[in-house]
């Protein structure tokens, strides 16, 4: 169940990030919403920034270091059904919402310098490298599209890692994830000069990969899946990937 709210307090961050956190974001031990998504149930109810967090249903939510894990858990313990919130701070108020279903992946930043993005099934993990790599939302969500795909495909699964070549699986991430970017609304024309960028940042990479498709496949291949994804919105047909039963690991995983 996805509301569309980030929920945090001080305790969410290190002990380095802390005092930062307080001064910065104006969180302490209290559950605050700190940011809610557009379009999204929160929104929709007038859920603001800053809203803190009283109450889920009848459960009352006591300040301290676990208070922002344990809204979000009776949040999802709530399944679809509605949820009321008690809110307090500026605007004190009860609200009520009702969640959508979304893919339960979470993202995590991690502060190193390289330019990478993994998943283990999970948890997406970004790299602050490659959040500075990320010229736009775009560029970035064509790098969580391919995770995600990663995650749909089951690659994270031994039995994908035992039978399923490593740069096979990558180019098929390539492929779905190129679609599920083009169904989310973002321009899928944009993910050729996204990798030509990443040959040129890593030019070791335009000839041999252990892991990966070498570059100049990857601009083949995306083009080709552009064209397609292309080819099925001037026909009115549903963004539905032509070659899903050929991807590495569907025959793995059943």
């Amino acid at each position: 169940p996805l509301y569309g709210i980030a929920v945090a307090s001080k305790h969410s961050f290190g002990e380095s990030m802390q005092a930062a956190a307080e001064t910065r974001l104006k969180l302490d031990d209290r559950p605050r919403i700190l940011a809610v998504a557009a379009g999204s149930p929160a929104e929709k109810a007038g859920l603001l920034p800053g809203d803190e967090i009283l109450r889920v249903g009848a459960v009352a939510v006591e300040p301290g270091e676990e208070a922002h894990r344990a809204v979000v858990e009776r949040l999802r313990e709530g399944g679809m059904g509605r949820t009321r919130l008690e809110l307090g701070g500026k605007h004190p108020r009860t609200v009520t919402m009702r969640p959508v279903p979304a893919c339960d992946y979470r993202v995590a930043l991690l502060p190193r310098g390289n330019v990478n993005a993994y998943t283990n099934g999970r948890t997406i993990t970004v790299t602050k490298g490659m959040m500075w790599f990320a010229r736009d939302d775009g560029d970035l969500a064509l790098v969580l599209s391919h995770e995600v795909a990663h995650n749909i495909l089951g690659h994270t699964n031994p039995l994908a890692v035992a039978f399923v070549e490593k740069k096979r699986r990558e180019a098929d991430a390539d492929y779905l994830g190129l679609y599920i970017m083009a169904r989310a609304g973002y321009r899928i024309d944009q993910a050729p000069a996204f990798w030509r960028r990443v040959a040129a940042a890593f030019p070791q990479l335009i000839d041999e990969s252990d892991s990966h498709p070498v570059m100049p496949y990857r601009f083949v291949a995306l083009r080709k899946a552009g064209d397609e994804i292309r080819r099925r919105r001037a026909a009115g047909l549903p963004l539905d990937p032509e070659r899903i039963e050929s991807l590495g690991i569907s025959h793995a995983v059943e």
